[in-house]
């Protein structure tokens, strides 16, 4: 658009004075803040999940590639982002309607902290074809399965680093040992895997809750009867003293599982793709 000539070659085009007027779907406000990338006066950046969309499926159209990143970095920016827990699943039929696979895997991920329900959607149901809705279904399973397979890493001894570095003195875990690490510790990890496959817990870094984990050691660490009297573990007793360690364990195990979305949204963004082109030709 920009590099049309101007009159009188102006190609049958309408022309106020030797300037080609060109017709854009884009309304007055959406082109102002396009300019305000190009030119020197403050960005007025959009404040609404359709705004912003909008401006981003317009800078995709002219190239404008400044647009795209500080608009991406204004979906997700920390307290003020557009996409939230509570909109994501709006966002992510608004970026599909806008035909932003990009736009709409971010969105996707955000769904991830709610259920995947009629209730949850309710009337933004409306704003995703059945290939959108397929896609973001897959999309959500292959999530769980990469958050089982972390899990089965952990308990296969990936990660025994995190648990049996710099042990406290005394004797080792009193449980017995499945592979590398304490049956409990195998048994917690099987038992969280079991619930993301069931949708128990949602798949996502929150399914490492630290407090089902401290609560979990703790009560292995509790005392029981045994034929010497009352005994307590002292290995993982001294373990649940160091709060250093066990929130390092934790985010770390968190942080596993945050690259394994990633890799899932990185691969699902060609799904996405196709998705929103289907529905396009629909």
């Amino acid at each position: 658009m920009l590099s049309l000539p101007g009159a009188p070659e102006h190609g049958g085009l309408p022309c106020a004075g030797d300037t080609p007027i060109i017709d854009v779907s884009e309304d007055s406000k959406l082109l102002h803040v396009l300019l305000s990338f190009v030119f020197s006066f403050p960005v007025a950046l959009p404040r609404s999940l359709e705004d912003a969309f909008a401006l981003i499926s317009a800078a995709r159209k002219y190239d404008m590639g400044p647009a795209i990143t500080a608009m991406r970095a204004l979906l997700l920016k920390g307290e003020d982002s557009l996409i939230t827990e509570e909109n994501a699943f709006r966002a992510y039929g608004v970026a599909c309607r806008h035909r932003l696979p990009e736009e709409a895997s971010m969105a996707a991920r955000a769904t991830l902290l709610r259920p995947m329900s009629i209730k949850t959607y309710g009337e933004d149901l409306h704003l995703v074809t059945g290939s959108d809705l397929y896609a973001l279904s897959q999309y959500r399973y292959k999530c769980i399965e990469a958050i089982c397979v972390v899990m089965a890493g952990i308990t296969a001894g990936e990660a025994l680093e995190l648990w049996v570095t710099d042990p406290v003195e005394g004797t080792p875990c009193r449980a017995e040992y499945g592979g590398n690490y304490p049956r409990w510790l195998t048994g917690f990890f099987k038992a969280l895997a079991r619930d993301v496959l069931n949708e128990d817990v949602f798949p996502s870094a929150q399914s490492m809750d630290r407090w089902r984990f401290h609560g979990t050691l703790l009560s292995h660490c509790g005392l029981v009867n045994t034929r010497n009297g009352l005994y307590a573990c002292a290995f993982c007793k001294g373990l649940s003293d160091n709060v250093f360690k066990l929130e390092h364990f934790v985010q770390t195990v968190q942080d596993l599982i945050n690259v394994a979305i990633r890799q899932v949204r990185k691969s699902y963004v060609s799904l996405f793709t196709l998705s929103i082109s289907t529905s396009t030709k629909l």
